[in-house]
């Protein structure tokens, strides 16, 4: 008696403490976490159970708090600068998808600009070109087209070109909008006369000597003076 005795209190007392308890997990699955702090080598207790559940939890509340710093981190406040639509503390997805927003917005934007600048400017290099091109692609046959506006020149006519002027003097045809200097239609009188700088009016530096009025013989050109001989 004594000897089944003995056994009955073993076995209560292995019972108690769970060491005695043997656990067939049989087809179960036990995940990763657990599995690895489980013994291999004999039958489980629900000591063993127990001490890899105890240690399972300890590493996942180890992890989810390196997830949780990893978490502060991502979602800290961030400087939103031109996006819109969010604030600093919107949260990583809606900075996220403002961002996202603000690139296509601007993708947009920059192919605006790509096109208005192919089509509404050209490179300083083409400039002389596009010129060209569109003083060629004129069609007039207007001379003064091809001068320069606003200007009093000698003319040097031939009889031929002559034809196209009025008894003013004024241009007709293709030479419309073009005088002689010949005293009519506000231009200056030319004829057998040769223009000279007034040496009033227009600044500048010093005179070269030989035209400086300041000195005994040089005329002091004004404007609007006639002045000299013909045979001179």
């Amino acid at each position: 008696m004594s000897y089944v005795e003995q056994a009955l209190i073993t076995f209560l007392t292995s019972t108690l403490d769970g060491t005695g308890v043997k656990i067939d997990l049989g087809d179960t699955v036990v995940c990763e976490l657990v599995n690895q702090y489980l013994p291999t080598c004999k039958d489980l207790t629900i000591v063993d159970i127990s001490i890899a559940l105890i240690k399972a939890a300890c590493k996942l509340q180890e992890e989810v708090g390196l997830l949780g710093i990893a978490i502060s981190t991502i979602e800290a406040p961030y400087d939103v600068n031109c996006l819109t639509g969010v604030t600093s503390t919107s949260g990583t997805h809606s900075i996220l998808q403002a961002t996202l927003d603000a690139l296509c917005t601007l993708e947009n934007s920059v192919a605006a600009l790509a096109l208005d600048l192919s089509t509404n400017y050209v490179s300083v290099a083409d400039i002389d070109t596009y010129i060209e091109e569109y003083l060629a692609s004129i069609a007039t046959t207007l001379i003064s087209s091809k001068m320069v506006p606003y200007t009093a020149v000698p003319f040097f006519p031939t009889l031929a070109i002559l034809a196209n002027f009025d008894a003013t003097g004024a241009g007709t045809g293709d030479w419309v909008k073009i005088y002689l200097c010949n005293g009519e239609n506000g231009t200056p009188d030319l004829r057998g006369r040769t223009l000279v700088s007034v040496t009033t009016v227009i600044g500048g530096g010093a005179f070269d000597s030989e035209v400086n009025p300041s000195i005994s013989g040089n005329p002091n050109y004004a404007l609007n003076d006639v002045n000299g001989l013909n045979q001179i």
